[in-house]
């Protein structure tokens, strides 16, 4: 008994340990480095922007590997009025990369108000539990299967990320690429319109 007891404290101890260091690893991010992000991304990573994706909430390990794509020249970089990805990503060491990635981990998504067609959602839930649902957990709301945050999203971003996943301009999962090239521009559509329509629940 006292045995189960030292062992269920010491497994206590651990996680509160890797909580704080977590937490440390956050605050790590200077004031500087996240409010480069803030001018394309929002405050806090929550965009106004519908061309630009919030990043609020996604988890570090996704944020870290869409920066370090860029580092490296693996993803195209998106340029518009407030900056250049590539540019700015490439201003930045590992420490800071993981730093800013774990400070937006931990901050609050805010799904998009925008419209939706209720009957092309319901076609697009389908589709979805078919063909998306074993990567992008909770109907692509979950940060946690490290696939980004699509339920909420602004449909155009979404849209164009899509267009460049066929065209080759961005990286994907090999076992998406022949799920997402067999579907048609409706079934586009209706999963697009599902993902709108996951955000208003939020």
């Amino acid at each position: 008994m006292v045995k189960q007891i030292i062992t269920h404290l010491a497994a206590c101890f651990a996680l509160a340990a890797g909580v704080a260091v977590l937490g440390n690893v956050a605050q790590a991010a200077s004031p500087d480095i996240v409010k480069t992000c803030f001018g394309c991304h929002g405050d806090k990573g929550v965009s106004e922007n519908k061309d630009i994706p919030s990043i609020a909430g996604m988890s570090a390990f996704y944020i870290e590997g869409e920066l370090t794509a860029y580092q490296k020249g693996e993803r195209t970089c998106s340029k518009n009025a407030a900056g250049n990805m590539c540019e700015i990503s490439k201003k930045l060491t590992p420490d800071e990369v993981k730093a800013a990635s774990a400070y937006f981990e931990t901050q609050h998504f805010s799904a998009g108000e925008q419209a939706f067609d209720s009957q092309k959602a319901a076609k697009g839930k389908g589709i979805f539990q078919v063909e998306c649902e074993k990567c992008h957990s909770a109907g692509g709301s979950s940060p946690s299967d490290d696939a980004g945050i699509l339920a909420g999203q602004w449909l155009p971003y979404l849209e164009n990320t899509i267009k460049d996943f066929r065209g080759g301009k961005r990286p994907y999962a090999d076992q998406m690429k022949p799920k997402l090239e067999a579907l048609t521009p409706e079934q586009i559509d209706s999963l697009l319109n599902y993902f709108a329509s996951e955000g208003a629940k939020k």
